[in-house]
């Protein structure tokens, strides 16, 4: 079995908690194969999120062309399967934000392996990858062993622990992607809402209540 753990990033999220998450989980994964941890990121980095990654990462691939400035499925999927098929990895780790659910399953198609959802942990049996998930609203968990390589899993938000910086510097590779030129579907129009306080998936402590409370304060 192929031994290296990838995990795709995007830089339109930067290295939020999500994708700290997802290196953390990659990190474990990869200690458990004795391999090494290889990052994609997809679009135009800025240094921050560069400087994060080769933190944690043992090597850094970068796809970063003009046509990859905004997400669009049909080339991000192009840009991923290149960069993570060069890589011949065992498993292929991705955020539960709307690239990653949109992409774990076509992604797994096009390099011939095993997609799931919803990860909550990760463990190597028998030299399989194991993902396991909630199951029954949470009531119980289901454990599922994943036959065809790589595993590409799209993993639960908060799910897992950033990684721990490796005392090294990653190095870093560009590569030009071969994208399609017809894509047969495009994106209309890109709305942004603003937002006020801190996102609901970030906060430390969420406190809810219903009527009984009598109001806010």
């Amino acid at each position: 079995m192929s031994s290296d753990v990838a995990i795709c990033l995007f830089s339109s999220s930067g290295y939020d908690r999500a994708a700290q998450g997802v290196a953390g989980a990659g990190r474990h994964l990869a200690n458990q194969l004795g391999s090494s941890l290889q990052a994609v990121i997809v679009g135009s980095p800025d240094e921050s999120m560069l400087s994060s990654v080769a933190a944690v990462a043992d090597r850094i691939t970068v796809a970063d062309q003009a046509e990859l400035a905004d997400y669009q499925p049909e080339i991000y999927l192009a840009a991923l399967q290149q960069a993570c098929g060069s890589l011949n990895a065992a498993a292929v780790l991705l955020g539960g934000d709307t690239a990653g659910l949109e992409l774990t399953a076509r992604l797994a198609a096009r390099l011939g392996g095993s997609p799931m959802s919803d990860g909550t942990a990760l463990s190597i049996v028998g030299g399989a990858i194991r993902v396991t998930r909630s199951a029954y609203g949470g009531k119980a968990e289901a454990v599922f062993e994943l036959k065809r390589s790589p595993a590409v899993v799209w993993l639960r938000a908060r799910a897992f622990e950033p990684a721990e910086p490796t005392g090294e510097v990653a190095p870093i590779v560009k590569i030009t992607a071969e994208l399609p030129n017809n894509v047969p579907t495009r994106i209309a129009e890109r709305r942004e809402e603003a937002t006020e306080g801190i996102p609901l998936d970030e906060a430390q402590v969420v406190v809810g209540g219903g009527r009984g409370i009598g109001g806010a304060e």
